[in-house]
């Protein structure tokens, strides 16, 4: 899915011109704490809630706080992924999306790309969730992957979590299958270092939780 397909009608726009007031009752109302700062299709950035109420006159202009603007976005043509990429990297809670001449096309919120990554089939369907840990230099998806098919099953998704500077690293896989005990089995064959999993049946309730909440969040 591409951030083109995102874009939503629901978000007002500010202009230069309008009031710091004007900006604070629209982030009220939309449930927001940034809003596009835009001259027709010119994106001129962000503006955070945080910098209107430091601001302290209601009925100043917006462009007076043009110092504060965060040019973050994403462009139509990059992949739903960035867009998540930028609002974890700044905390947003819309993300702009430009056009490839860099004119304003767009936005979205933060809670519908959610929506949109949650409703994907790797979160949505039903399936067993495996973490493993093991040195950066062994690892192979390919290797991993080959095993959870040879007990019948497919990787939905996986993702990576690594300390700065560690030789370790955990990596997280979601299978299509709820009752994974034969992968789990076939991964200790192979001396695979499983440090917690979630499937049909075991005590572990809350892991996939956990995985899907990740999963909005990483590169899937």
């Amino acid at each position: 899915m591409l951030s083109e397909e995102l874009i939503t009608e629901d978000l007002p726009l500010l202009k230069p011109d309008d009031t710091i007031g004007q900006a604070l009752e629209w982030m009220d109302e939309f449930k927001v704490s940034h809003l596009p700062v835009t001259d027709k299709r010119n994106f001129h950035g962000l503006i955070e809630e945080s910098h209107l109420f430091d601001a302290g006159n209601p009925n100043d202009k917006i462009e007076t706080l043009a110092h504060h603007y965060l040019m973050a976005f994403v462009f139509n043509h990059q992949h739903v992924f960035e867009a998540v990429k930028r609002v974890s990297d700044y905390h947003l809670s819309v993300i702009p999306i430009l056009d490839e001449k860099n004119n304003y096309v767009g936005a979205v919120s933060n809670g519908y790309l959610l929506e949109v990554i949650a409703d994907m089939p790797v979160v949505k369907q039903p399936g067993g969730v495996i973490v493993l840990e093991m040195s950066v230099n062994d690892y192979s998806l390919f290797e991993i992957a080959r095993i959870v098919e040879e007990n019948g099953a497919k990787i939905l998704g996986s993702f990576i979590t690594r300390a700065p500077e560690s030789t370790k690293m955990e990596l997280t896989v979601k299978v299509n299958r709820e009752d994974i005990t034969h992968i789990l089995n076939s991964l200790k064959r192979f001396d695979y270092n499983i440090t917690a999993s979630y499937n049909k049946g075991n005590s572990n309730d809350d892991l996939e939780d956990r995985y899907n909440n990740l999963m909005k969040y990483m590169n899937i």
